[in-house]
């Protein structure tokens, strides 16, 4: 199959560096990311992720609050060593 549609959008210039850089260190290229996008859509008949708000009571700095997954407890933390170590246990508790 040849490649010969265009898409022309207009994006904000920093989320497309940003963007950018980010797959630049995966590997890829905005267009394969774009294609693999549009692949997913094709593939799930709708988008491959749901869309939905953040939740309201969200904690904004996640390195001082984290949510104990399935229990609703809310733990302080100050420092990022001990917020590091907290997202440690809970990999290995709940393995994705």
């Amino acid at each position: 199959m040849s490649k010969t549609a265009v898409i022309t959008t207009r994006i904000d210039p920093e989320l497309k560096l940003n963007a950018e850089a980010v797959l630049a260190k995966l590997g890829m290229t905005t267009a394969q990311a774009i294609t693999m996008f549009l692949k997913q859509v094709e593939l799930n008949q709708g988008l491959p992720f749901t869309p939905r708000l953040p939740e309201q009571n969200q904690p904004s700095d996640n390195q001082s609050v984290f949510r104990y997954a399935g229990v609703g407890k809310q733990r302080t933390y100050h420092s990022a060593q001990a917020a590091d170590e907290y997202i440690s246990r809970l990999r290995d508790e709940w393995p994705l």
